[in-house]
């Protein structure tokens, strides 16, 4: 081995050793940054494409509740124009990151608290219909089991 292969190779060693360094300072700092989201809530005025009118929009929340590896994760929510319900409990809030400018505002917790009731409520009555027609007697369909 050469002289010059030699230093190479201890340049390697310290390059290697400054980048895992580097990792863990940089892992550190994100998982800082994503527990200070922890309990924030944040909306976001959803639709699908080609919005007509005002009334083509809803808002979506989302909760942060945990991070992991540095990543906010939490409660998304939405009930849509044509009140479709969607509920994700793990999801990546990304939303909040620094620097990522993605239309997600603030909000108030009891705002998206009171989205969250208003949408449980949609569910719950949805459920309960479904259920009090699945009780009655049909040809061949439904019945209780």
């Amino acid at each position: 081995m050469t002289m010059a292969q030699t230093r190479a190779d201890e340049l390697r060693a310290t390059i290697e050793a400054a980048r895992a360094e580097l990792y863990d300072l940089e892992m550190a700092d994100k998982e800082r940054d994503a527990s200070a989201l922890i309990g924030h809530a944040i909306k976001y005025r959803n639709n699908y494409s080609l919005p007509q009118s005002e009334a083509d929009y809803w808002w979506m929340y989302a909760i942060v509740t945990e991070q992991r590896d540095g990543i906010p994760f939490g409660l998304t929510f939405q009930c849509d124009k044509d009140g479709e319900v969607t509920i994700t409990h793990d999801s990546r809030v990304m939303a909040l990151w620094p620097g990522c400018d993605s239309g997600w505002q603030e909000c108030s917790f009891a705002e998206a608290r009171q989205s969250w009731e208003r949408i449980i409520r949609t569910v719950r009555a949805a459920a309960d219909r479904a259920f009090l027609v699945s009780r009655r007697p049909a040809g061949g369909g439904g019945g209780e089991g």
